[in-house]
């Protein structure tokens, strides 16, 4: 006798994470960033693990997601689940650089000291 078997796997893993590296907190140009992964057959969801102070301003649970995030380098996750398992994560480092001036054009300034000067209105 010769039984069918059906094999359900956990997704495949997603590839890595597509999206800005390093940017201008603050800047006009970019203010608010995205970041994605391909789409995985039969994925359910995907989870993304983000770094402290970091929001999450749409897109949660899918594979593309836009973000706030304030000056400073943290690390981004995603991997996806479906009803058989979870997948391999994907990561990417981020580094937020603060800005110096109202000049948006540029980020001069990259010590926490002088993003702290322009947030309390100094400099």
């Amino acid at each position: 006798m010769v039984m069918a078997c059906t094999v359900n796997d956990a997704p495949l893993p997603e590839g890595p994470i597509s999206g800005n590296a390093s940017w201008c907190f603050g800047s006009v140009y970019i203010p608010e960033t995205a970041y994605s992964v391909a789409h995985v057959f039969n994925a359910t969801s995907y989870v993304w693990s983000i770094p402290y102070g970091t929001i999450i301003i749409s897109g949660f649970g899918t594979n593309g997601i836009v973000t706030n995030a304030p000056p400073g380098m943290g690390l981004f996750s995603v991997y996806v689940t479906n009803q058989y398992g979870i997948g391999v994560p994907s990561y990417l480092y981020v580094n937020v650089l603060p800005y110096q001036s109202v000049n948006f054009r540029s980020c001069q300034c990259v010590s926490i000291q002088c993003w702290l000067n322009l947030y309390n209105g100094i400099g």
